[in-house]
């Protein structure tokens, strides 16, 4: 029987831990969570704030938060521990940065070209970003705005940056994994997880929901889903979310209520297990 991995999940108002199927609230009402990743020592949790800046929080494994700091981005989106360097989505700026996790200082490493929309929003919304064993960066940009409704657009690059190739799918797409020559994410305007082939560029399978899927955590013999209301942003902000387990089949196994804390916006599985779509370094807490 396929159980709950241990998780650390971010929504609009709560950091969340799910531990043995139960959740525990590790932080709440300090913005709205995004991003979170980690190294070998320590969790960083990106928290936006829309008016003015966002902060990045370093936490110990103990959950005792150990920095704060600014950072001069409204729009912070996932976050990704790679090659030693803290790497976001900039999704304001429609663009991938490094951040210094002590200073909040931003290195830019790629944008799309995209305009910013009233200032405030990218018209190509960077939002996910994932890679692989081999160093090569995948990112995902839902390109969904008031202006524009187009396919989103996958696009891979080599560790420099340098651009390989993209594939445009699904409309609002989030989170990106690739494994055994498919592409994996949550195509989520059409409440769906879908596989693509990294070849054909076709979808080979999916999966249907009742809700907008944002959040994608892999580990052995499972995954993990992260379910929002499909609402304008104001209405996302309360309200419950769920998670959903799904084996290697894409059966759901079992779902858990995420109450009163608005919209998933990130699920990370915690060690012993290795979160594939994440970083594949295990992270235990000692909570």
């Amino acid at each position: 029987m396929l159980r709950w991995p241990d998780l650390l999940v971010s929504t609009v108002t709560a950091l969340l831990l799910v531990r043995s199927g139960k959740v525990e609230e590790v932080e709440t009402q300090r913005a709205a969570y995004y991003g979170i990743t980690w190294n070998r020592d320590h969790i960083f949790v990106a928290c936006a704030f829309r008016e003015t800046t966002s902060k990045i929080l370093t936490l110990n494994k103990w959950f005792d938060v150990l920095h704060r700091v600014n950072v001069p981005e409204r729009n912070i989106h996932q976050l990704l521990w790679h090659d030693d360097k803290l790497f976001a989505a900039l999704t304001e700026r429609n663009a991938i940065g490094v951040i210094n996790p002590k200073t909040g200082s931003v290195r830019t490493v790629y944008r799309t070209g995209g305009a910013v929309i009233d200032g405030v929003i990218g018209e190509d919304h960077v939002n996910s970003i994932w890679a692989d064993t081999a160093g090569e960066i995948v990112i995902c940009e839902h390109r969904q705005s008031t202006r524009f409704d187009r396919p989103s657009r996958i696009r891979f690059f080599d560790r420099g940056f340098s651009f390989r190739d993209e594939i445009l799918i699904g409309r609002n797409a989030h989170n990106v994994y690739c494994e055994g020559g498919s592409l994996f994410i949550n195509d989520s305007s059409n409440w769906r997880l879908i596989e693509v082939g990294l070849l054909d560029k076709e979808v080979r399978r999916e999966v249907a929901f009742d809700a907008f899927p944002r959040g994608l955590a892999r580990f052995e013999h499972g995954w993990v889903v992260g379910l929002s209301e499909d609402a304008p942003r104001e209405a996302r902000n309360s309200g419950s979310s769920r998670l959903v387990l799904l084996n290697d089949t894409w059966e759901v196994v079992e779902e858990l209520v995420l109450k009163d804390c608005g919209g998933v916006h990130g699920v990370r599985v915690l060690g012993p297990q290795i979160d594939l779509a994440h970083n594949r370094i295990p992270f235990t807490i000692n909570a």
